[in-house]
């Protein structure tokens, strides 16, 4: 049975009159055995003792589980901590591996201790670590492609272990720099021009001045010595004797060159291929069993009123002299191989002479230990590597060399054009005793 009592209250002394709801429900009271107001009942549903005690013990549980979880959380965030602090210092001491290899690598390569593993055979390298590092002291180098190595460095710290696989190449430069290199000194007379191309990518394009790539250098250890409307279609490059004595540029009339005229440069080495070794080595060891190689000498002039042509096939051929005569052509027949002539002595290419002329300039090449002359007289051709450090090389009125140039003393005469095939400074890359990271990969980091 459910009542409602309502309990009006009037207005009092100016006091809004209220009303109160009370809506008190009660279900079969006899039956629940409730007593309201009666003290000490057992089954009262007003008796609150120990409930204290209930509401504390639950707070005591609540408290006691947050710090349970807290203290595996800071155990957990403690135990990650530490696992990436030791992953990143094992890292670092597999990059200061990295660092302390190539280090190695090139001091044995300074001093000829070490020397880099082929395809074939691995190099093993043991570490004397550091104090202070952790890495692995045992390397091997491996060959991976022309001049590309690799290793593997590997760090440890704690439970952490890191794995970095490095390639490295050893660093190159330009054996031959120039187009034209004189040690002593060059003088480029009037209205001679010098340009450059690239046979590699332009085997068979006209030589038009309008293509020339600009990279038509001219360096020297003395001198370069420039006339009136001369034009280098690159830079000029001043060394010194090695001594102090700085290189200088001498322009005289309105010469032009279109890039800088007297770049100061550390001392060009004067022979860095060895001309004399080379020469040495194929006087013995040559190919001079094949015509018209007569007793280490090619000499046409006898040939009657001019014309004559000769071929040399692929080979390496030693030679105390060269002598074509008036409108002769020495053929470089370059379809088996290149063709290499070492000289011990000069050359005498008279008017219009030509040498190689239906090759490219890479496929041949001319190495000279001696100071004889290299002369290539009016109108007449060469195409290839005149290497001839010691010597003096001219090239007299309107004629013409595609290739390089590199010698004592060179002289272009009047009206002779000269074009600097770069693809034989590219063919004569020298490797330092300094080598670099190419590429390196984190391969795996174990905690």
């Amino acid at each position: 049975m459910t009542d409602v009592f309502i309990f009006n209250r009037y207005k009092i002394d100016g006091f809004v009159k209220k009303r109160f709801y009370i809506l008190c429900f009660f279900n079969d009271m006899a039956d629940m055995n409730m007593n309201f107001g009666k003290k000490g009942n057992p089954e009262g549903i007003n008796n609150e003792k120990g409930m204290v005690l209930v509401i504390a013990l639950l707070f005591l549980f609540a408290i006691s589980l947050l710090m349970v979880v807290s203290v595996m959380s800071t155990t957990t965030d403690t135990k990650i901590a530490v696992n990436y602090r030791n992953s990143i210092k094992a890292f670092y001491d597999a990059e200061a591996g990295v660092q302390y290899t190539l280090c190695r690598i090139d001091e044995g390569l300074t001093d000829g201790t070490l020397s880099l593993p082929d395809a074939n055979s691995p190099l093993h390298i043991f570490h004397n670590v550091p104090s202070g590092f952790s890495f692995d002291p045992n390397i091997t180098l491996t060959y991976v492609t022309d001049n590309r190595y690799r290793f593997r460095s590997i760090g440890h710290s704690g439970n952490s272990l890191c794995e970095l696989d490095v390639d490295f190449v050893r660093d190159t430069y330009p054996g031959l720099a120039y187009g034209i290199f004189g040690g002593k000194g060059v003088d480029l007379k009037s209205t001679a021009s010098v340009y450059s191309y690239n046979s590699n990518t332009d085997p068979n394009a006209p030589l038009d001045p309008n293509n020339s790539l600009g990279n038509g250098d001219v360096g020297s250890n003395g001198y370069v010595e420039v006339h009136n409307n001369v034009l280098i279609d690159g830079d000029v490059a001043l060394g010194d004797d090695g001594a102090g004595t700085e290189a200088v540029y001498k322009p005289t009339g309105c010469p032009t060159v279109t890039g800088t005229a007297g770049i100061d440069v550390p001392r060009i080495s004067p022979d860095p291929l060895g001309a004399a070794s080379l020469v040495s080595l194929f006087s013995i060891a040559n190919d001079n069993t094949n015509p018209p190689i007569v007793a280490d000498v090619i000499n046409t002039t006898g040939g009657g009123g001019g014309g004559t042509t000769v071929t040399l096939t692929a080979g390496n051929y030693y030679l105390t002299s060269l002598v074509l005569g008036n409108g002769d052509t020495l053929n470089i027949d370059t379809s088996s191989g290149p063709v290499n002539i070492y000289m011990h002595g000069g050359i005498d290419a008279k008017n219009g002479s030509t040498i190689n002329i239906s090759g490219k300039p890479t496929d041949f090449s001319i190495f000279c230990d001696t100071t004889n002359r290299l002369s290539f007289k009016h109108g007449s051709g060469f195409k290839g590597l005149i290497y001839a450090p010691f010597a003096e090389v001219w090239m007299h009125n309107s004629s013409y060399v595609h290739g390089m140039i590199w010698a004592n003393q060179v002289e272009m005469k009047n009206s002779s054009v000269f074009w600097y095939d770069e693809a034989i400074g590219e063919a004569h890359t020298t490797y330092s005793n300094n080598v670099d990271v190419f590429s390196w990969r984190d391969i795996q980091v174990f905690n």
